[in-house]
């Protein structure tokens, strides 16, 4: 009987892995629009499994460990489902575009050529981000590490054109 348990803990684990690997499917219930989250499915295949096995080991009789190891499946599946809905729900912070950059304060970490290139580090959300910049046609000296700019243009979110900053 431990070899089905373990089999049942296996199964609920591939199935897991897939659902997060794959995406997340449904099982149907016939007649109705509802279904089961393969999450959940997975979560109670894989509690009862492990706990099926844990109570048969121990010389635990069927009569017991099958009510016990499906209530905790059961337990299990609706704490998956609680876990994944949550992640998937939580809000995260919009992806920077152009459009932030321009206005922003930087420092340059690589000095930037005349007509060339050089890098600034700039705090976007609270993170360091660090794109590409040259400088603005009206400069016409190089801009050295260390030199706080402006971003007056951005040509992407990984480029940008900037000034030395008048602070």
């Amino acid at each position: 009987m431990e070899t089905v348990w373990v089999g049942v803990g296996a199964i609920g684990l591939a199935l897991l892995i897939l659902t997060f690997v794959a995406d997340t499917f449904e099982l149907d219930l016939p007649g109705t629009d509802a279904g089961i989250p393969g999450e959940a499915i997975a979560g109670f295949l894989t509690s009862a499994g492990i706990i099926g096995y844990l109570m048969t080991s121990t010389g635990i009789a069927s009569a017991v460990t099958v009510p016990v190891a499906v209530g905790a499946g059961v337990g299990m599946g609706a704490v998956t489902v609680a876990l994944v809905r949550f992640f998937i729900s939580t809000p995260t912070d919009a992806t920077p575009t152009r459009s932030d950059f321009v206005g922003a304060i930087g420092k340059v970490v690589t000095p930037i050529s005349v007509g060339g290139m050089g890098e600034v580090v700039m705090r976007r959300h609270g993170q360091p981000w660090k794109v590409a910049a040259q400088a603005s046609d009206d400069t016409d000296e190089v801009i050295a590490a260390g030199t706080q700019v402006v971003v007056v243009q951005a040509l992407s979110e990984t480029r940008v054109i900037v000034t030395p900053a008048d602070l």
